[in-house]
């Protein structure tokens, strides 16, 4: 029996000898394809974590500055799910990135966002595509240009 208590009181160590060790969050942004200037985005990011998702703290950030403030990080199986929605400015590249952080630490990445000028919008309103033309009647087309990049227009009509 002494032999049996000798080797329980060598298998056992002091708990301030055990570590623990800090895991931060795993996260990936989803690249979100095309973006077009003076748009709306969502972009949207999963994140493992070692524990319960909903301890995390997500802060997104568009060229260092804070955007969508009110953003969480939402259960789903076994990871979490942050989304961001913000409008994008002039055509450029930029810089995305989120910090997902608990009492602990935190983790963090970041995607290049490479916004592109929006194409121009042209609609033509009258003649309605219904309308009848007799033949020899003058037509009079009226169309509607959106051009979101400010630009000067030049606009030729052939017929």
């Amino acid at each position: 029996m002494l032999w049996f208590v000798f080797v329980l009181g060598v298998g056992c160590k002091n708990d301030a000898d055990m570590k623990s060790y800090y895991i931060a969050p795993e996260i990936t942004i989803e690249d979100p394809g095309q973006v077009y200037a003076y748009s709306d985005i969502t972009l949207t990011a999963q994140i493992v974590y070692q524990n319960n998702v909903e301890n995390l703290h997500p802060s997104w950030t568009l060229d260092g500055v804070a955007v969508c403030e009110d953003s969480e990080v939402i259960p789903l199986e076994e990871r979490g799910i942050s989304s961001c929605t913000f409008s994008t400015g002039e055509d450029g590249d930029y810089a995305v990135g989120l910090i997902v952080s608990d009492s602990r630490g935190s983790g963090s990445n970041s995607l290049d966002l490479t916004v592109i000028p929006n194409p121009l919008s042209v609609q033509i309103d009258s003649p309605a595509s219904s309308e009848v033309i007799t033949e020899g009647e003058n037509i009079y087309f009226q169309a509607s240009i959106v051009d979101d990049r400010n630009d000067s227009l030049q606009i030729k009509w052939t017929s």
